[in-house]
């Protein structure tokens, strides 16, 4: 007894070892927010830790650090406390097209001479998979000879894996052309050189239409597997989404009142057509974007205007929308860039040197509370007159 008495007054003497109670949260957070910096279209460089102001939803921040990193170099750094910036990169070649384009070529060119270095990682997705270009073979082979692999690669697998988009393109092209030149104004309960009524006609569109947007469909589920799988990668992690905008054919309203008068069956039939030319977002954009800055993710949403189909631009329609609006969204919550163009070497050029030259800021959060609400961060510079860019945020877990 005595023993234990005497066991009993050294745990009571010892709190460190044996805690009564846990009053408060001891854990330490640091949050890492990638920024770039502009003046016009030039990136700031001199900037120091004094220049910068951090609010996490909207409450000032103190700062722990500053690092300007060129490429995967810490250039310099400085702060009140030290940190190990990780700079490895991770890049990510999203392909979304429907036709091969020469100026692929040209852009991943770009890409792999003046971006790709030494110990970069580097996966491509294409329309039929995705692929991981082994270390080895980026660090040992000419870069001449890496780029060509990755544009034969990219090439087949868009004449290939975008196949069946492209016969439903054309089935539609050849529809338009056929109402245009053998129809004329007619009785549309008539049959028209043995290919069916005009109402018929109008349902094959329907189909085809319907045809096109199973394969261009932009899936929720998937964005965020997405997300959770480049959040496992360590390092920065580049996105760069190359997207063929999509104009698909169309009747020309004024051609249809030459062919058909005013004949309100037609009338009706077009009104009905025209609402499977219209795509809705199928995704809750909110929840896609905040899951993309939160896993640290910079997205460069690259939009190539260009395209090898002949219809003439009165006789085609965008129908991209759907596309183009959330990842828009995506890019600029995730500080990268979103451009359209028909040059893609220098739209890779811009979201290039946005990559490979930013500032990583370090601070710890006032509030420590976890929870599943979404921080907003803002990241400012003194002075005005700059273009700043950075994610939009975090979640604390």
């Amino acid at each position: 007894m005595r023993r234990l008495a005497a066991l009993a007054a050294v745990v009571l003497a010892c709190p460190v070892l044996f805690p009564q109670e846990l009053s408060h949260d001891v854990r330490v957070v640091n949050v890492e927010i990638p920024v770039r910096v502009f003046k016009g279209d030039a990136f700031v460089g001199h900037l120091t830790l004094a220049d910068f102001e951090l609010t996490e939803d909207g409450v000032p921040q103190t700062l722990d650090a500053v690092y300007l990193i060129k490429k995967s170099t810490v250039e310099r750094g400085e702060g009140t406390k030290p940190f190990r910036p990780e700079t490895s990169r991770f890049f990510y070649l999203m392909f979304e097209f429907y036709e091969y384009h020469p100026k692929i070529r040209e852009a991943v060119r770009e890409f792999v001479e003046k971006v790709l270095g030494p110990g970069d990682r580097l996966v491509l997705a294409t329309p039929m998979k995705t692929y991981e270009l082994k270390k080895d073979v980026l660090a040992g082979a000419p870069k001449q000879r890496i780029a060509e692999t990755i544009n034969e690669i990219v090439r087949r697998d868009i004449l290939i894996g975008a196949s069946a988009y492209r016969r439903a393109f054309d089935d539609l092209k050849r529809l338009i052309a056929n109402q245009s030149t053998s129809m004329g104004t007619i009785d549309p309960t008539m049959e028209v050189g043995g290919e069916g009524t005009l109402q018929e006609y109008f349902m094959q569109y329907q189909v085809l239409l319907q045809r096109l947007e199973s394969l261009r469909h932009v899936d929720e589920p998937k964005l965020l597997e997405f997300s959770e799988y480049l959040k496992t990668k360590d390092g920065q992690k580049f996105v760069f989404v190359f997207y063929q905008r999509e104009f698909i054919p169309v009747m020309d309203r004024r051609e249809q009142a030459a062919l058909y008068g005013t004949d309100p069956v037609v009338d009706g039939y077009m009104g009905d057509l025209f609402d499977f030319y219209r795509r809705n977002t199928s995704f809750n954009t909110d929840r896609i974007k905040k899951a993309f800055a939160a896993a640290g993710i910079t997205i460069h949403f690259l939009m190539l205007t260009t395209t090898a189909d002949d219809t003439p631009s009165t006789q085609r329609t965008e129908h991209s929308e759907d596309f183009i609006m959330p990842f828009t969204e995506m890019a600029r919550a995730t500080g990268g860039i979103a451009a359209s163009s028909a040059n893609a070497a220098a739209m890779m050029d811009r979201a290039s040197e946005a990559s490979e030259n930013y500032y990583l800021l370090f601070y710890t959060p006032k509030d420590k509370t976890a929870g599943d609400r979404f921080r907003e961060v803002k990241v400012t510079v003194r002075g005005g007159g700059y273009r700043v860019t950075h994610r939009a945020g975090y979640y604390l877990r």
